[in-house]
Protein backbone atom coordinates (compact mmCIF):
# COMPACT_ATOMS: atom_id res chain seq x y z
CA UNK A 1 0.00 0.00 0.00
CA UNK A 2 2.58 2.48 0.67
CA UNK A 3 4.54 2.03 -2.75
CA UNK A 4 0.61 3.14 -4.25
CA UNK A 5 0.80 5.54 -6.95
CA UNK A 6 -1.62 7.81 -5.55
CA UNK A 7 -0.40 10.03 -2.51
CA UNK A 8 -3.79 9.93 -0.93
CA UNK A 9 -3.47 5.77 -0.20
CA UNK A 10 0.50 6.48 0.07
CA UNK A 11 0.04 8.76 3.23
CA UNK A 12 -3.37 6.78 4.72
CA UNK A 13 -0.94 4.06 4.94
CA UNK A 14 1.59 5.78 6.10
CA UNK A 15 -0.16 7.05 9.32
CA UNK A 16 -1.62 3.53 9.59
CA UNK A 17 1.57 2.16 10.25
CA UNK A 18 2.69 5.45 12.37
CA UNK A 19 -0.77 4.34 14.46
CA UNK A 20 0.74 0.86 14.90
CA UNK A 21 3.78 1.95 16.09
CA UNK A 22 2.07 3.71 18.86
CA UNK A 23 1.97 0.44 20.56
CA UNK A 24 5.81 -0.53 21.16
CA UNK A 25 5.20 -4.19 20.40
CA UNK A 26 5.02 -3.35 17.39
CA UNK A 27 7.90 -2.06 16.22
CA UNK A 28 10.17 -4.97 15.83
CA UNK A 29 7.95 -5.83 12.96
CA UNK A 30 8.41 -3.08 11.16
CA UNK A 31 12.00 -3.00 11.36
CA UNK A 32 12.75 -4.73 8.24
CA UNK A 33 14.99 -3.21 5.18
CA UNK A 34 12.01 -4.25 2.43
CA UNK A 35 9.44 -1.80 4.85
CA UNK A 36 11.57 0.56 5.44
CA UNK A 37 12.53 1.23 2.09
CA UNK A 38 9.34 1.79 0.94
CA UNK A 39 8.94 3.75 3.42
CA UNK A 40 12.20 5.73 2.91
CA UNK A 41 10.37 6.36 -0.69
CA UNK A 42 8.05 8.30 0.71
CA UNK A 43 10.51 11.12 1.73
CA UNK A 44 11.02 11.87 -1.43
CA UNK A 45 7.23 12.41 -2.63
CA UNK A 46 6.35 15.96 -4.19
CA UNK A 47 3.80 15.77 -1.45
CA UNK A 48 4.88 17.24 1.58
CA UNK A 49 1.95 15.64 4.00
CA UNK A 50 3.58 12.22 2.17
CA UNK A 51 7.44 13.22 3.00
CA UNK A 52 5.94 14.38 6.87
CA UNK A 53 4.39 11.08 7.66
CA UNK A 54 7.55 9.21 5.93
CA UNK A 55 9.40 10.57 8.28
CA UNK A 56 7.79 10.65 11.29
CA UNK A 57 7.73 6.39 10.52
CA UNK A 58 11.24 6.24 10.05
CA UNK A 59 11.81 8.35 13.61
CA UNK A 60 9.52 5.67 15.00
CA UNK A 61 10.88 2.38 13.82
CA UNK A 62 15.06 4.46 14.34
CA UNK A 63 14.13 4.11 17.75
CA UNK A 64 14.98 0.45 17.66
CA UNK A 65 18.93 -0.83 17.18
CA UNK A 66 18.08 -2.65 14.40
CA UNK A 67 15.84 -0.64 12.92
CA UNK A 68 18.73 2.40 12.83
CA UNK A 69 21.41 -0.32 11.91
CA UNK A 70 18.94 -1.46 8.60
CA UNK A 71 18.18 3.00 8.03
CA UNK A 72 22.23 3.33 7.72
CA UNK A 73 22.47 0.51 5.69
CA UNK A 74 19.80 1.40 3.01
CA UNK A 75 21.77 4.79 3.31
CA UNK A 76 18.91 6.66 4.55
CA UNK A 77 20.82 9.14 6.07
CA UNK A 78 21.38 10.58 2.74
CA UNK A 79 17.96 10.45 1.64
CA UNK A 80 17.11 12.43 4.37
CA UNK A 81 19.56 14.90 4.22
CA UNK A 82 17.70 16.24 0.54
CA UNK A 83 14.25 15.77 2.13
CA UNK A 84 15.07 17.97 5.75
CA UNK A 85 16.30 20.64 3.17
CA UNK A 86 13.41 20.98 1.58
CA UNK A 87 11.23 20.52 4.47
CA UNK A 88 12.78 23.18 6.17
CA UNK A 89 12.24 25.33 3.40
CA UNK A 90 7.71 24.68 3.67
CA UNK A 91 7.36 25.04 7.14
CA UNK A 92 9.23 28.60 7.16
CA UNK A 93 6.42 29.22 4.07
Amino acid sequence: MVIHRDPDIQKNAAETIWRLLEEPANLPLFAKKEYMESILELTDSEYPAVQIVGLSVLEKITTLQEGAMIFFGIHGVQNIGQVNSLLCIFIAV
